[in-house]
């Protein structure tokens, strides 16, 4: 797209108004900064920039450039000149998305959260991709999403926190699909169990405890989108978000868990766990149960069988979302589905034996 399609732009006196046609904010720029930008719309190299700018203000040529620059990055910063970035292609639950890195040491840091969801550029599949955009502006760090500033802030863990939340809405947005549960799910190559619950109930850990054996695979740590027409789990494989009192449980099952960098993330320090690519489920699995965990120190393992009344109480309080408009269809399908799984407490005080036991379960 050219820029005059992009912007909007306004002279008053020397000056110029500025604003993305998309967007909801004006900028305006003082008589310099207007002959840089229509230099820049004129298709003038940034390089030959700061020559002319010196030109046709008799100025010192390297004062220019200096001027030059701390302009162009406040443009990058603002949304308003692409930044020298690197882009990296992803791909959650079939849904495409892109994050533009405007530095190694931004990528360093949020690159290996995505890690396991790293994927060609043409992996479509029919899905409108997301264009994340990370920049930094002095000790601000700023999120765009297509472009449209979504967040601002001095924090490294709430710009983390806000963009793999933006991540997983955005796979679950163009999922649509008929309950939205919060829960965790883990599986086979043939089916998964549900691990709902609310923050803290202990279904990360149980997901993690679980994955740190070859034969499972991860479908989701936080939302389980139940597929309309099949019934089945679609996979939003984000990364596992492990409090810090999972680190310690964790430690025999997935040692490399203790190396990860420690986070704040809404008042809590957690940890980041991308699983192993080939232990990412390829596609939606059926459900064989659903297990509600309960942690209880020195507690030995039980499983408990809940009617499906139960159960889906404890699921709708998860909670889980039904997708608008409710039917009587829509109903009797969600009340069918929950006719044909088992709902099971998991109680228990070692971690190793709750994953065994759902291990079981998956096994049967």
């Amino acid at each position: 797209m050219k820029r005059s399609e992009q912007f909007i732009t306004v002279p008053l006196d020397e000056g110029l108004i500025v604003a993305r046609r998309d967007g909801d904010r004006l900028f305006v720029m003082n008589g310099s900064a207007r002959f840089m930008w229509e230099k820049r719309s004129e298709g003038v190299a940034d390089a030959d920039i700061p020559r002319l700018t010196a030109m046709h203000y008799g100025i010192d040529v390297e004062q220019a450039r200096e001027d030059f620059g701390k302009t162009l990055l406040r443009w990058q910063a603002e949304g308003l000149a692409e930044p020298q970035r690197n882009c990296r292609h992803y791909s959650i639950g079939g849904v495409p998305f892109d994050v533009h890195y405007p530095n190694m040491a931004l990528e360093s840091v949020v690159a290996p959260i995505f890690s396991h969801l790293e994927s060609e550029r043409n992996a479509e599949n029919g899905r409108s991709r997301k264009d994340f955009e990370l920049a930094a502006d002095g000790a601000q760090f700023v999120l765009r999403a297509d472009g449209i500033e979504i967040l601002k802030c001095g924090d490294i863990d709430a710009l983390i926190d806000k963009l793999t939340l933006s991540v997983v809405m955005h796979a679950e947005d163009s999922i649509k699909g008929l309950v939205s549960i919060h829960a965790a799910a883990i599986g086979t190559r043939c089916h998964c169990v549900l691990v709902p619950g609310a923050s803290g109930s202990g279904k990360s850990t149980l997901a993690a405890g679980m994955l740190a054996s070859e034969r499972i695979s991860y479908l989701t740590d936080d939302i389980s989108p139940l597929d309309g027409a099949s019934l089945r789990i679609v996979p939003v494989p984000g990364a596992l978000v492990l409090k810090s009192g999972s680190w310690q449980a964790l430690e025999s099952l997935l040692p490399e868990v203790s190396g990860l960098a420690i986070r704040r993330r809404r008042g809590q320090e957690v940890r980041y766990w991308s699983p192993p690519v080939a232990q990412v489920a390829a596609g939606p699995l059926p459900v064989t149960a659903a297990v509600f965990p309960r942690y209880e120190s020195g507690r030995k393992v039980e499983l408990g069988r809940l009617s499906p009344l139960e159960g889906l109480s404890r699921l709708i309080a998860a909670p889980c979302v039904v997708s608008a408009p409710i039917t009587i269809e829509t109903i009797d399908r969600i009340s069918g589905w929950a006719r044909a799984i088992p709902f099971y407490t998991l109680a228990y005080g070692s971690l190793a034996d709750a994953t065994q036991t759902v291990e079981d379960l998956l096994g049967s």
